[in-house]
């Protein structure tokens, strides 16, 4: 092993013997005696400097790392792009997540509605964004009773928001005598009538037609196949992002697509 400088350094002035068992020293004279001390003194100021330099500083404390947050963590914001798709109806495989009263199903990717009651359905998406439009296609196959029918698109209401309805009721069956059947219209539950109310005579026929609503502040507006039919606004600042779906009665539906986009 190897020595330590402190063993080293006193060899020349301590050498000592063994004799049964004991230890004896030589006479050390004064000068050897100056020089010892003077070597101790020097080795202790060495070795407290030494200890000093190498003592291993204070370790901070361990900082737990922070999590990173991905893209599908971050708070859903409150304002997207206009256009900006929401959600996108696929009933290739059911009513996915769609909750009904009796009288809808989902039929090869297509939603069907058939009941002489009134009945609804709802969907399993709300819109984040106070702003926004549903659009879906959908064709009336057939009259099932006589002037009391229906289907709308709507929006329960929820706190501090008006609910509302928008799309084609009072269809007549095809009898000559009858007047211009049905009407198309947007309406929220507490209508402004002071700002207006515009209604229009509708006559859909068995054709697909694209219906959509827009819903900006406690405005709303309706229009088929790209053109504005209905525009009226709620006495309530705002109207409602959800529930939103569809009722019928009346009616037998078929609904290819159902959409909800920012604006």
């Amino acid at each position: 092993m190897k020595k330590s400088v402190f063993c080293l350094a006193l060899r020349p002035l301590f050498a000592y013997k063994r004799s049964a068992g004991l230890v004896s020293f030589p006479a050390i004279n004064l000068s050897q005696r100056r020089a010892l001390w003077t070597f101790l003194v020097a080795y202790l100021i060495f070795a407290l400097a030494a200890c000093s330099a190498g003592a291993s500083p204070t370790q901070p404390k361990a900082v737990r790392p922070r999590a990173s947050v991905t893209a599908s963590e971050q708070p859903t914001p409150t304002a997207l792009p206009k256009g900006t798709i929401l959600y996108q109806a696929n009933w290739s495989h059911g009513l996915a997540g769609w909750r009904g009263t009796a009288g809808w199903k989902a039929v090869g990717g297509q939603l069907l509605a058939n009941s002489l009651s009134d009945s609804s359905i709802t969907a399993p998406y709300m819109p984040v964004v106070p702003n926004y439009a549903i659009e879906t296609r959908i064709q009336i196959a057939r009259v099932l009773k006589n002037v009391a029918n229906s289907f709308n698109i709507f929006a329960s209401k929820a706190p501090g928001k008006d609910g509302y309805e928008a799309g084609v009721l009072a269809l007549a069956l095809r009898e000559p005598d009858l007047p211009p059947p049905g009407f198309a219209q947007a309406a929220p539950d507490e209508l402004n009538i002071s700002a207006g109310f515009l209604q229009i005579d509708y006559v859909p026929g068995s054709k697909w037609h694209t219906y959509r609503v827009e819903v900006q502040g406690s405005s709303i507006a309706f229009y088929i196949d790209g053109t504005q039919v209905s525009t009226t606004t709620s006495l309530k600042p705002a109207l409602s992002n959800g529930p939103l779906g569809l009722t019928s009665m009346g009616l037998e539906l078929r609904v290819s697509s159902f959409s909800i986009t920012a604006l």
